[in-house]
């Protein structure tokens, strides 16, 4: 009996599972058990033993209604737990005190919770309760339980689906009854063209004009819109309504029957989304790097399509030798490090770029270069290698600029200052007609001594290219302050932010 004990008993897990019970999310040790049920039992390979197993795991995460990963993600976990016990399993006869610890704390983690919960879980769950319960399948111990199904919900979801059938249904239908009027009016059609001719008709000569059935134009099959076309219309931001007025127009004007052509808001919509989703895959497809590629990111508030409220969104960018591309500019839940680290991470391995990935672009945000939180910490961890970390070096300066004001005019009490706060109030009021530069008499002796070589190196950059105008504007005004005259003249432009994140700001005002 012992030894048929020892023969079916697995190592740290004590036996094998085709299946997982229970109304908590699947453990560690549940879902060891199922895949080496699969992959020593059923002698199927890793990556097939994980797709079963996954198959079986996935079935609880959709009963709680939790988000999950992408499923190789999630298989890739499962991949790992397993060689985890691997590792552990070659030295098992050994009896250090180091082998015995390993194993005591991978025994206390199976009991904890399998975590495959999307990066964004919480902030995609809508109902409080489903995120209560995660949190609590995350303890030790995996606190709580499905104990039963939540009946006003399930009648929900039973609505919706039987409004879908119902629309789908009538969808149907419709198709079907016009199905029947078209092959009506071509029969109609070809048997008036196959008839001899006759006397004219009279009132005797058969039905009433009133009994014939209703003349309908045939449907139109020559498209009009094309990929060319319709990347035309996306660049112009034209939208498909407006589109169906404007391609008519053109046709008519052309001298094209517009009654001939595919002209209408649907057609349009399904080929445009169609061409764009050939185009991303082709321009993704050939988008081939065999360079070291640097990414670039920085996430910018903008205005929903839809005129909705504005939301965060981060354009992910990579660089090399010969190479710049702008891989995606997704939306965020949050400003977090985490949140900013997903959308890179998820960008560049749908670009399959990762592993040419070696430096990591950024301005010096908080969220960016937090030691634990921070989404260059996170990309490292998830690259699974080192890369270099290149600070935005704009935003380097703007240390320079803030110790600088510190030293001149002391420490500020808020995040604006309320000097320059006070000079953009006033800008309406102030008197710029006829603006000066500054008077020799008035600058330091150190600034007149190095006067005439600050305004020759300043003119030389101001005729180079610059690809931000606060460059342009704070080298004129520096040509102004130095009594000089720039080559547009001497003007003032109105204040901008003055937000500490802006490294000219100070400068400016200055």
């Amino acid at each position: 009996m012992a030894s048929t004990r020892s023969k079916t008993e697995v190592y740290l897990l004590g036996s094998l599972e085709h299946s997982i019970t229970g109304t908590k999310l699947p453990s560690k040790k549940q879902v060891l058990q199922v895949f080496l049920y699969h992959h020593l039992q059923q002698r199927k390979t890793k990556n097939d033993a994980a797709v079963d197993t996954m198959a079986v795991v996935e079935e609880f995460w959709k009963r709680a209604r939790i988000p999950m990963q992408k499923p190789q993600r999630a298989r890739e976990n499962i991949i790992r737990l397993y060689e985890k016990w691997v590792a552990l399993k070659k030295n098992k006869n050994r009896a250090t005190a180091t082998q015995k610890a390993n194993e005591r704390k991978f025994v206390d983690s199976l009991e904890n919770l399998f975590d495959i919960a999307h990066a964004n879980a919480m902030s995609m769950i809508t109902l409080e309760e489903d995120r209560e319960f995660l949190k609590a399948q995350r303890e030790e111990g995996r606190r709580g339980s499905m104990i039963s199904r939540d009946m006003s919900l399930a009648k929900q979801e039973s609505r919706r689906k039987k409004r879908k059938e119902e629309e789908q249904r009538r969808v149907t239908k419709a198709l079907q009854e016009q199905e029947k009027v078209d092959e009506t009016a071509e029969l109609s059609s070809s048997s008036s063209s196959t008839c001899s001719p006759k006397r004219p008709f009279d009132e005797g000569a058969g039905p009433s004009a009133s009994q014939m059935p209703p003349s309908k134009r045939p449907r139109s099959s020559k498209k009009v819109l094309d990929s060319h076309l319709s990347a035309a219309l996306d660049r112009t931001l034209t939208s498909d309504r407006d589109a169906v007025h404007l391609i008519s127009a053109a046709a008519r004007s052309l001298g094209h029957d517009p009654n001939q052509l595919v002209i209408n808001r649907e057609s349009f919509r399904r080929d445009r989304r169609k061409f764009r989703a050939v185009a991303a895959a082709e321009i993704k497809k050939s988008f081939k790097p065999s360079v070291p590629l640097t990414v670039h990111w920085d996430g910018k508030i903008i205005p929903t399509a839809d005129g909705g409220p504005a939301v965060d969104r981060l354009p992910v960018l990579v660089s090399g030798d010969g190479v710049e591309k702008l891989l995606a500019v997704p939306s965020l839940p949050n400003g977090t490090g985490q949140a900013a680290a997903h959308a890179i991470i998820t960008t560049l391995e749908d670009w399959g770029v990762e592993n040419r990935v070696v430096a990591l672009s950024f301005d010096t945000t908080a969220s960016n270069t937090g030691l634990a939180a921070g989404a260059c910490s996170i990309v490292e961890q998830r690259l699974g290698r080192d890369v270099l970390h290149l600070a935005c070096r704009h935003h380097i300066y703007e240390l320079i600029c803030e110790k600088a004001f510190f030293t001149c005019f002391g420490p500020s009490s808020g995040p604006e200052i309320q000097l320059f706060k006070r000079f953009k109030v006033k800008w309406e009021y102030l008197d710029r007609t006829t603006p000066k530069a500054m008077e020799m008499d008035k600058m330091s002796q150190n600034l007149r001594e190095r006067r005439d070589d600050l305004l020759v190196e300043f003119q030389r950059l101001l005729d180079g290219q610059h690809p931000r105008d606060d460059y342009r504007e704070l080298l004129e005004l520096s040509i102004i302050v130095l009594g000089g005259q720039p080559k547009r003249g001497i003007r003032i432009t109105r204040p901008g932010a003055l937000h500490r994140s802006r490294w000219m700001a100070k400068s400016f005002m200055r």
